[in-house]
């Protein structure tokens, strides 16, 4: 409702866990996940219907990130990051966030500035959707002048989350501070940067789909508006 969005706008490092328990329960995290992670196999194609219908209603979930989340481990072809990952994020016990962009930086860095050091994360991110309410962070770490992508708990003591204000309240945003974290390793090498492309592709199709549910919805507005609206005695749509 008009009055549940404009509390959330109110509160930093929230979001609608509300909505997100009915999500959970009617399946929605695993919805673009493969079966064999225990989701129901729809990809992407069902993914954006779910998001240009939640761009609708303005309702801001984190269905996006859990679902390349999963695809990255199911892709890794890991059981235990698909069983521990990719199948809690599927089933909504695990809340994820993709960390991708680094501090002062709008998109992603070919040598991030998140550092993997004997098998432990260091640095800061910029800020994310969802982080302030995550449990589980998709993230790019560079290692010996190369990119590697990883999966990373976020209740553990070296992480510290920095709860940002945004001009969106409703997407829980922070910024996530590493300080010798331990990581789930999801590719190395030359098969990272190309893997990183894929899922950031990926991402950005369900995310135009969201924004593109927002601007359908705020275009029939202005037509009913301008449709009912009246000044001089006639409606502005005449004008």
């Amino acid at each position: 409702t008009p009055d549940g969005l404009k509390k959330l706008l109110d509160t930093p490092g929230g979001f609608d866990k509300t909505l997100w328990d009915h999500a959970v329960a009617a399946g929605w995290p695993g919805l673009a996940v493969d079966e064999s992670a225990g989701g129901l196999g729809l990809g992407w194609p069902g993914l954006a219907v779910l998001s240009e219908a939640l761009g609708e209603a303005n309702g801001s979930l984190p269905l996006i990130a859990g679902a390349v989340l999963a695809r990255a481990c199911v892709e890794s072809g890991e059981k235990q990051l698909i069983h521990n990952i990719a199948e809690p994020v599927a089933s909504g016990q695990l809340i994820a966030c993709m960390a991708w962009t680094q501090a002062g930086e709008a998109g992603l860095s070919s040598m991030p500035k998140l550092r993997l050091e004997n098998g432990r994360l260091f640095g800061s991110t910029g800020i994310t959707a969802f982080a302030a309410v995550a449990d589980v962070a998709l993230l790019v770490a560079s290692e010996d002048q190369r990119q590697v992508l990883l999966a990373v708990f976020l209740d553990a003591p070296a992480v510290k989350r920095e709860i940002e204000p945004s001009l969106d309240n409703a997407r829980a945003a922070a910024r996530l501070n590493f300080t010798g974290a331990q990581v789930n390793q999801i590719s190395i090498s030359s098969v990272a940067p190309v893997q990183v492309a894929r899922l950031d592709a990926l991402a950005a199709l369900a995310t135009a789909s969201e924004q593109l549910g927002g601007a359908s919805a705020c275009l029939l507005m202005a037509r009913d508006y301008a449709l009912q609206r009246v000044a001089f005695g006639q409606q502005i749509s005449r004008f």
